[in-house]
């Protein structure tokens, strides 16, 4: 693309909001490139369960020149006591935040610096910015969203770069090998159990029960380690469901299970991307005799190897910073957050926030604790 046209103020800055996001963000997709949690199926699903739950009233942000499409940014304005937020549609179960791309558009360092305060002109009223977990590149280019000022995100990504190590490389780490040795010992000691399997679901019912017992095992971790139940929370669980329930099951997403004896002890929720595999979400078993054995990671050299064979370059861990996925991972790379107030009353949203977070881990450290005993 010329230079004329990547520049800032030709270009036209639209929105389009409530009925007509979803349409438009399909119809637009479709020409576009970015990462698989800005896909038409997964917004679908967020907007159909956590949006409606956070009541969150959607933006597309269309940036166009000549008629063409150049970038497409998906935002959400939530509302929080007195402040109107904008934020990515993420409410933490997207690993990453960016918008899409038309192909073959690399707009140049200080072009989306020029193109934001057009933006939030654009929008309605917010009071602060919060745009969390933005990464370095969209697909393979710079990412337009670094003009902004931004620190460093607490946690990384995690991806093991599956074309450009070469999986003879990858294995041959010292590390690595040790792991996997280990591993390779506990499946065998496992198989004497009964007979280990391994699938990808073969479809839609099949998935939603491999989903069902996922979500399980994960509510009786989060139970056990912050004492609620994190699926229940703002319709997390339905989102992930309706996920596999609607259009993008196969292409979009699918579960996979690790099982015994017919039985799933292990089991992952994938995103797929053209040449991705991601695995945003894993659990196991909490059956004492059966965690000795790693179910998990055994399910995620299950999952590798099924990402070969697909002809995945990358296979992601997702965001966070799990001793497990570093030690896996090829490449870490960084995350971004930008943090500012877009009115006078915004200005006070970071202490109200930081007042609310702390009020909120000290109710989940109370019930962590368990009732205490009254005595005279």
């Amino acid at each position: 693309m010329s230079k004329d046209v990547q520049a800032a103020p030709a270009c036209r800055v639209r929105a389009a909001s409530r009925g007509d996001f979803l349409p438009e963000h399909r119809r637009l997709a479709a020409s576009l490139e970015g990462t698989v949690f800005q896909s038409p199926p997964l917004l679908e699903a967020w907007m159909g369960s956590i949006g409606c739950a956070l009541r969150i009233q959607p933006h597309l942000v269309i940036v166009e020149a000549q008629e063409q499409a150049l970038m497409v940014l998906p935002l959400g304005t939530e509302k929080r006591g007195p402040f109107r937020i904008l934020r990515f549609l993420d409410a933490g179960v997207s690993d990453c935040n960016a918008p899409l791309l038309a192909p073959g558009f690399d707009p140049p360092p200080g072009w989306f610096a020029q193109l934001w305060p057009r933006i939030i002109r654009t929008l309605p009223p917010t009071d602060f910015a919060e745009l969390f977990k933005m990464p370095d590149e969209v697909a393979g280019k710079r990412n337009p969203m670094r003009d902004l000022p931004a620190t460093f995100h607490p946690t990384t990504g995690n991806l093991i770069e599956i074309a450009a190590t070469g999986m003879a490389q990858y294995g041959a780490d010292p590390e690595r090998k040790k792991m996997v040795g280990r591993l390779r010992r506990k499946r065998s000691r496992l198989a004497q159990l009964g007979t280990l399997g391994f699938r990808v679901a073969e479809d839609r019912a099949d998935a939603i029960a491999i989903w069902s017992r996922l979500a399980a095992f994960k509510r009786a971790q989060f139970l056990a380690t912050f004492g609620f139940d994190e699926f229940g929370r703002a319709a997390i669980g339905h989102f992930y469901q309706s996920l596999l329930e609607g259009p993008g099951f196969g292409t979009t997403a699918t579960t996979a299970a690790l099982t015994l004896s017919g039985e799933v002890i292990a089991g992952g929720f994938l995103l797929l991307g053209s040449d991705t595999v991601q695995m945003v979400i894993t659990s196991y078993s909490r059956d004492a005799s059966l965690a000795r054995f790693s179910p998990g990671l055994l399910l995620l050299i299950e999952v590798l190897r099924w990402s070969i064979e697909r002809g995945a370059k990358v296979f992601d861990f997702g965001e966070g910073n799990l001793p497990y996925k570093s030690k896996w991972s090829t490449r870490l790379p960084p995350l971004h957050d930008h943090s500012a107030a877009l009115s006078w009353r915004g200005v006070a949203f970071p202490l109200a926030a930081l007042a609310f977070r702390r009020a909120r881990a000290l109710r989940v450290a109370a019930v962590a604790r368990g009732p205490r005993r009254l005595t005279a």
